[in-house]
């Protein structure tokens, strides 16, 4: 028989507990053979890592997050502790060709936000979180996408990053993590299809030019209706003559010879202008 000590310290008082392990031989299928695990002790942790500490590297009976005034002691013989890194992680999604609603094929390259907030589920409760986060995080990323037009992407990141993440989360939460962000990086379109969205937009554009250079014709038409209407009567017209005639004299450049008919009788005058 041997024994093993584990202190933990406390406000008060420093409680150590008694365990007694029977034997450092295990009987496995009436074969007695020593077993001796590769173990590694840890004395200090970070504020930014939590721990495990397991049994002959079976699951541990408690996990919990380590602090600097907070270091458990361990048995060499059978326990070693499991570090686990609970700071945020920034995982590159592999660049995936994705068919949108309207038919377009295209290449979406997406980044992961996430950290561990319970090291126990972490680590015992899914065989390799990261490789579970990124599948996970591809397949919501290619049925969310899929069911979104090309134009919603592209106009909608924000929205769309939020439906992933929220289609992500509450799986994750189950594996001990908690997702922060899922963020589209870049859209990816083949050379034809930027032709054709560059003809498109282009074509766009011209047409709204033409409506509006049309808008601005009809409005010129009806200010000239307008005006024309103002200058059908006598007085306007003796206005716009006199005002022609003071833009002549003050442009001349030495004597002119102008004609001005009379209305009335239909006699011409003869007036001659001269520079100032």
């Amino acid at each position: 028989m041997s024994s093993s000590y584990r202190t933990s310290g406390t406000d008060n008082k420093d409680i150590i507990e008694l365990q007694t392990y029977p034997s450092k031989h295990n009987t496995l299928h009436g074969d007695t053979r020593g077993k001796q695990p590769h173990l590694t002790v840890i004395s200090t942790e970070d504020n930014d890592t939590g721990a495990g500490i397991g049994k002959f590297g079976l699951q541990p009976s408690y996990a919990k997050e380590l602090g600097l005034d907070d270091i458990p002691h361990i048995n060499p013989i059978t326990e070693q502790i499991r570090r686990v890194d609970i700071t945020i992680q920034i995982t590159e999604i592999p660049r995936q060709d994705i068919m949108t609603k309207d038919n377009v094929n295209i290449a979406i390259e997406s980044v992961l936000y996430w950290h561990i907030v319970d090291p126990y589920e972490a680590e015992f409760g899914v065989a390799n979180v990261h490789f579970a986060l990124v599948e996970r995080a591809r397949t919501s990323l290619r049925d969310v996408c899929g069911s979104h037009s090309l134009q919603d992407l592209i106009e909608n990141r924000d929205a769309i990053s939020s439906e992933i993440r929220e289609i992500i989360d509450p799986i994750s939460h189950r594996w001990g993590v908690k997702v922060e962000a899922t963020l589209i990086k870049d859209i990816t379109f083949s050379q034809q299809l930027q032709e054709s969205l560059s003809s498109a937009a282009t074509a766009k554009r011209l047409g709204e030019s033409r409506v509006i250079a049309s808008k601005a014709e009809v409005e010129a038409a009806k200010l000239m209706r307008d005006a024309a209407d103002i200058l059908a009567t006598p007085a306007a017209m003796q206005l716009r003559q006199l005002e022609t005639l003071t833009s002549m004299s003050r442009n001349a450049q030495g004597p002119k010879t102008i004609f001005i008919p009379l209305p009335s009788s239909g006699e011409q005058v003869t007036a001659t202008i001269h520079a100032p």
